[in-house]
Parts: structure tokens; sequence; C-alpha cells
């Protein structure tokens, strides 16, 4: 996964992402339009000095997963038509 920017925190708290596949141009693959809810959890940790984050990933639907994976699939092509040799 790239991301287009990633966040600095220096605040201690709760953030709130929303994660899906941006499509690509490819005709031939069905890019998966699947969205993922990202809470990212920033503490401080006063022994070191220094703000610590923590990611959990949730469905659409609540449902809480340890990794988002995006499964794109090839759009299937029909099988050439025959040729009649006459």
């Amino acid at each position: 996964i790239q991301f287009e920017w990633m966040p600095v925190y220096d605040t201690v708290g709760e953030y709130h992402y929303i994660m899906s596949e941006v499509a690509g141009n490819d005709s031939s693959i069905n890019y998966d339009s699947t969205i993922y809810n990202v809470t990212v959890t920033v503490t401080l940790d006063e022994e070191n000095n220094r703000y610590v984050a923590s990611a959990k990933y949730f469905t659409a639907n609540g449902e809480e997963i340890s990794i988002p994976v995006f499964q794109n699939t090839t759009k299937q092509t029909p099988p050439p038509t025959p040729v009649d040799p006459d």
C-alpha cells in the first residue's frame, strides 16, 4: 500500500481514517472497492518523550481485522470465435 501522505502525530488522541483502493485504468482488472475504517491511537511514551501511534482496522460493518487486504481480479475474456476454414 502506498500512501500519499503520512501524518506526524504530536498530540495524544484518537484519529479516524477511511482506507480504500484507488482504481487504476487497466480495463482487464476488476478493482476491489472494499472500504476499511482505521483508528489510530496516539499515546505519549513519557520515558522516551515521544509519541507512539498504533492502528486498528475495521471492515465497513465494524468487524476488527488484523490487516486490510485489497483483492483485485482479472476480468474473464471470452474465448476467441473459431474461424471457419472454408
